[in-house]
């Protein structure tokens, strides 16, 4: 009853601007900010209200009292509502009452109403030939008038009648007609919202026929449909001054019901993943004043996603991260896992700073906004590190090793040094006679000993090699280093001034001393004074 009554918010409105009327007053003190934040859209807000009346002769206790109330209610309508009235008797009679078919209303229309509603067109049935109730074909009448092009996006809907069908060709054998055939012709049109209401005039006649009362047809044909018993016409005119007195609180309703449901119905939300951490990117096509952000719920079964708080979301931002994906276990083999590719439950509900009207306009129906947009995210597949050591650590340490290993191999293979030498060893005696020791062209590594009348002597060894260092040891140089071994300490000079310059010109014996860099090789020559003997080493 409660639904029924507050469903006629749609018809007093006001007139152009807001009416200063009772009902207005008392909606703009219940509802202010609501009010004020739809003060234009109202403005704009009409309906289509749809009377569909039984006028056979069943109906004739009826007849004043919806013809005066009815009246009544299309005066109070404000311009720009529509209203369709059919009448219902036998099948031929069933129809539009005199072409007023979406009438838009303006003065003009209130003016000529009541010839209207006292035509002959419109005058309850008295018997006879001419009376029955063709349920079948009111309803094909309804669905005319609802898909009027020009029709508003509120569509109102109020049977008035017992819901006994009675034709003159099939009596009350309501199955003879193709109902299902109804349901297909409003199919086509989504883009309105549609209250439907049954008053059930005479519902206390124990003179009907079960068989006959065509209402779970309606209902399967417009969607369920709220019936209201009317026992007498004193119910039914504090019925319609309830419809008039609810007007506007029921267009604030719907405009405020259309807004929520168009914005939680058109968020969308896509998952990617950021490192380990899951971010939903959250769009939204629709921007309504009375929502400000909403709230993300994620729940998740999923053992390799553990979602997280996520609390309020203002309008603007578009990536929130709603958890973690994690393995069960890391190991200290590197490699990746793939985790995800299941269904994480995302719950979406609108935060609005009128929350408290929305929730008191909500109590007075039974049909609530649908303020949450609740769906299932796929998460896809993601492959993650399943390592004890991060991704970033494991790629430093293959950098190393794979440093190591090319420094090896650049040792062994890119370092070259055995060339050859061209050795001269020259001695002079005390006496200044000079011989030649030795005379040859030797690879390295070379080892020349001292010589005395050509036949070899304890008392020197040079020792001329390539030493191979990895680059990784920087402080060591790969070359070509000398070495004269003796168990005497003498002097060994470097006459040739085509040595490195870090080289010293009097060099210790016993000592590897370093020559020349592996790229560059000049000649040396050094001088050996060795007792009264003069050692002369050529090396080129």
């Amino acid at each position: 009853m409660r639904k029924i009554l507050l469903f006629v918010f749609l018809f007093l409105g006001f007139r152009g601007m807001f009416a200063e009327d009772a009902s207005t007053k008392a909606v703009m003190e219940d509802y202010p900010g609501l009010m004020n934040l739809y003060r234009d859209e109202l403005e704009r807000c009409h309906a289509h209200y749809i009377f569909a009346i039984d006028i056979s002769s069943s109906m004739l206790p009826f007849e004043e009292t919806v013809k005066r109330n009815f009246l009544e209610f299309v005066q109070a309508l404000p311009d720009g509502d529509e209203i369709t009235l059919i009448k219902m008797a036998a099948s031929d009679r069933t129809d539009f009452v005199n072409n007023c078919r979406s009438v838009e209303i303006n003065q003009d229309v209130r003016r000529n109403f009541r010839d209207i509603l006292y035509s002959p067109q419109f005058q309850f049935i008295r018997g006879g030939d001419s009376d029955g109730s063709d349920g079948f074909t009111m309803a094909k009448k309804v669905i005319e008038a609802i898909n009027d092009v020009g029709s508003n996006n509120l569509v109102y809907v109020y049977f008035f009648t017992d819901f006994e069908y009675w034709t003159q060709l099939n009596r009350y054998d309501k199955s003879k007609e193709d109902w299902a055939s109804l349901k297909n012709k409003l199919a086509h049109r989504q883009d309105f919202s549609m209250y439907k209401y049954g008053l059930e005039l005479n519902f206390n006649n124990n003179y009907l026929r079960k068989d006959a009362i065509f209402k779970d047809e309606l209902d399967d044909v417009f969607g369920n449909i709220e019936y209201q018993g009317v026992s007498d016409a004193t119910f039914l005119t504090q019925w319609f001054d309830q419809l008039q007195a609810n007007i506007m609180a029921m267009k604030l309703y719907s405009v405020v019901k259309s807004d929520i449901e168009e914005f939680t119905t058109s968020v969308e939300l896509t998952p990617s993943l950021s490192g380990d951490d899951v971010i939903l990117d959250i769009t939204s096509s629709s921007t309504i004043p009375v929502v400000k952000g909403l709230r993300l719920f994620i729940e998740s079964n999923c053992d390799n996603f553990s979602p997280c708080e996520t609390g309020e979301i203002e309008f603007g931002t578009q990536e929130v991260k709603i958890g973690k994906l994690t393995t069960n276990e890391k190991s200290w083999i590197p490699g990746f896992t793939i985790v995800g590719g299941s269904g994480v439950n995302a719950n979406v509900e609108y935060i609005s700073d009128y929350s408290l009207e929305i929730e008191r306009l909500m109590s007075l129906y039974e049909e609530k906004i649908n303020s949450q947009n609740s769906s299932v995210i796929e998460m896809p597949k993601f492959r993650v590190w399943n390592c004890i050591v991060p991704l970033w650590g494991v790629i430093v340490i293959m950098v190393i090793i794979g440093i190591i290993i090319l420094s090896i191999v650049y040792t062994l293979f890119f370092i070259k040094l055995d060339k050859v030498w061209c050795v001269l060893v020259s001695r002079t005696d005390g006496e200044g006679i000079k011989t030649t020791e030795f005379n040859d062209e030797i690879r390295t590594p070379i080892e020349v000993s001292s010589y005395i009348n050509r036949r070899p002597v304890d008392a020197w060894t040079l020792l001329l090699r390539g030493k191979k260092y990895n680059p990784l040891f920087f402080w060591k140089r790969s070359g070509y280093y000398i070495k004269v071994v003796s168990n005497d300490i003498f002097n060994v000079d470097i006459m040739d001034s085509d040595y490195p310059k870090d080289v010293k010109e009097t060099i210790p014996t016993n000592e590897d001393i370093f020559l020349f860099p592996k790229g560059k090789v000049n000649n040396v020559i050094l001088k050996i004074a060795y007792k009264n003997e003069i050692y002369t080493v050529d090396l080129s």
